[in-house]
């Protein structure tokens, strides 16, 4: 593995460069999805949890259930489009003006030749 800033070999024992300092971004990557999901999954909890069985008591219990219900099918199938396209937009505008050659090679050309 090597470093994505300045093209120094990383072990993965110890995933900073010794060089400039950096972390890999796969590491941060991985940590704001396993945040985001477990933000997600704590929401949907607390709606369950705290919100429903007071709804579910009323008048339009079957209504209230039925718009859970659907903003919660709607939000898994289609929630990954924002973060999505934040991704690319992020990519395409802020990491290339940051992203410098590597002398080792990069990973793109290596992916290109296999």
């Amino acid at each position: 593995m090597y470093c994505e800033h300045c093209g120094l070999q990383i072990f993965p024992k110890l995933p900073v460069c010794t060089r400039c300092g950096e972390t890999p971004t796969f590491q941060l990557f991985q940590l704001a999805s396993l945040s985001t999901l477990f933000l997600a999954v704590l929401c949907n909890s607390l709606v369950a949890w705290l919100l429903l069985p007071r709804l579910a008591s009323g008048h339009y219990a079957a209504i209230y259930f039925r718009v859970w219900l659907w903003l919660s099918d709607k939000t898994a199938i289609y929630g990954w489009a924002p973060i999505a396209i934040g991704l690319l937009v992020w990519d395409y505008f802020v990491r290339r003006k940051t992203r410098q050659k590597s002398k080792a090679g990069s990973r793109e050309s290596f992916l290109a030749s296999s």
